[in-house]
Protein backbone atom coordinates (compact mmCIF):
# COMPACT_ATOMS: atom_id res chain seq x y z
CA UNK A 1 0.00 0.00 0.00
CA UNK A 2 2.83 2.36 0.90
CA UNK A 3 4.62 1.72 -2.40
CA UNK A 4 1.38 2.30 -4.34
CA UNK A 5 0.80 5.63 -2.57
CA UNK A 6 4.39 6.78 -3.11
CA UNK A 7 4.20 5.92 -6.82
CA UNK A 8 1.04 8.01 -7.20
CA UNK A 9 2.65 10.95 -5.43
CA UNK A 10 5.88 10.85 -7.40
CA UNK A 11 4.47 9.97 -10.81
CA UNK A 12 2.40 13.18 -10.81
CA UNK A 13 4.16 15.47 -8.33
CA UNK A 14 2.51 18.79 -7.48
CA UNK A 15 5.93 20.37 -7.20
CA UNK A 16 9.23 19.48 -8.86
CA UNK A 17 12.49 20.25 -7.11
CA UNK A 18 12.21 22.10 -3.82
CA UNK A 19 8.65 22.82 -2.68
CA UNK A 20 7.80 25.86 -0.57
CA UNK A 21 4.83 25.83 1.78
CA UNK A 22 3.50 28.13 4.48
CA UNK A 23 2.08 26.44 7.55
CA UNK A 24 1.36 27.05 11.23
CA UNK A 25 3.78 25.47 13.67
CA UNK A 26 2.72 23.91 16.99
CA UNK A 27 2.64 27.34 18.66
CA UNK A 28 0.35 28.70 15.94
CA UNK A 29 3.08 30.82 14.31
CA UNK A 30 3.05 31.13 10.51
CA UNK A 31 6.28 29.64 9.14
CA UNK A 32 7.66 29.04 5.66
CA UNK A 33 9.30 25.71 4.91
CA UNK A 34 11.12 24.26 1.94
CA UNK A 35 11.19 20.53 1.33
CA UNK A 36 13.08 18.37 -1.12
CA UNK A 37 12.49 14.65 -1.39
CA UNK A 38 13.71 11.70 -3.38
CA UNK A 39 12.77 8.08 -3.64
CA UNK A 40 15.14 5.40 -2.41
CA UNK A 41 15.00 2.40 -4.72
CA UNK A 42 16.25 -1.13 -4.78
CA UNK A 43 16.09 -1.83 -8.50
CA UNK A 44 12.52 -1.00 -9.56
CA UNK A 45 11.17 -1.30 -6.01
CA UNK A 46 10.69 1.80 -3.86
CA UNK A 47 12.03 1.07 -0.40
CA UNK A 48 11.85 4.52 1.15
CA UNK A 49 11.83 8.26 0.84
CA UNK A 50 14.60 10.64 1.82
CA UNK A 51 13.60 14.20 2.58
CA UNK A 52 15.08 17.43 3.82
CA UNK A 53 12.95 20.16 5.32
CA UNK A 54 14.27 23.57 6.29
CA UNK A 55 12.73 26.64 7.87
CA UNK A 56 12.99 29.50 5.35
CA UNK A 57 10.77 31.97 7.22
CA UNK A 58 13.57 34.56 7.64
CA UNK A 59 14.61 34.27 3.98
CA UNK A 60 11.01 34.76 2.83
CA UNK A 61 10.65 37.81 5.12
CA UNK A 62 13.83 39.34 3.71
CA UNK A 63 12.75 38.64 0.12
CA UNK A 64 9.41 40.36 0.80
CA UNK A 65 11.14 43.39 2.34
CA UNK A 66 13.54 43.60 -0.61
CA UNK A 67 10.69 43.46 -3.10
CA UNK A 68 8.80 46.21 -1.24
CA UNK A 69 11.94 48.35 -1.11
CA UNK A 70 12.55 47.88 -4.84
CA UNK A 71 8.93 48.86 -5.59
CA UNK A 72 9.27 52.04 -3.50
CA UNK A 73 12.52 52.94 -5.26
CA UNK A 74 11.02 52.28 -8.70
CA UNK A 75 7.96 54.40 -7.88
CA UNK A 76 10.15 57.26 -6.61
CA UNK A 77 12.44 57.02 -9.65
CA UNK A 78 9.66 56.87 -12.25
CA UNK A 79 7.46 59.59 -10.70
CA UNK A 80 10.14 62.11 -9.71
CA UNK A 81 9.80 65.58 -11.23
CA UNK A 82 13.58 65.99 -11.32
CA UNK A 83 15.99 64.15 -13.58
CA UNK A 84 17.32 60.97 -11.99
CA UNK A 85 19.70 58.38 -13.37
CA UNK A 86 21.92 55.51 -12.35
CA UNK A 87 25.42 54.91 -13.63
CA UNK A 88 28.05 52.22 -13.42
CA UNK A 89 31.55 52.61 -11.98
CA UNK A 90 32.89 53.75 -15.37
CA UNK A 91 30.37 56.60 -15.46
CA UNK A 92 28.09 55.09 -18.12
CA UNK A 93 24.42 55.90 -17.62
CA UNK A 94 22.44 52.73 -16.98
CA UNK A 95 18.90 54.07 -16.43
CA UNK A 96 17.23 57.47 -16.60
CA UNK A 97 13.74 58.62 -15.76
CA UNK A 98 11.48 60.59 -18.15
CA UNK A 99 12.36 64.12 -16.86
CA UNK A 100 16.01 63.23 -17.40
CA UNK A 101 15.33 62.09 -20.95
CA UNK A 102 13.44 65.33 -21.71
Amino acid sequence: MFEERVRKIFLKPACRGACRRRRNNRRGERKWGEATTRLIRDGDKIIGIQGIFRDITERMRLEKELKESEEKYRDLFENAKDAMYTQDLEGRIITMNMPGLK
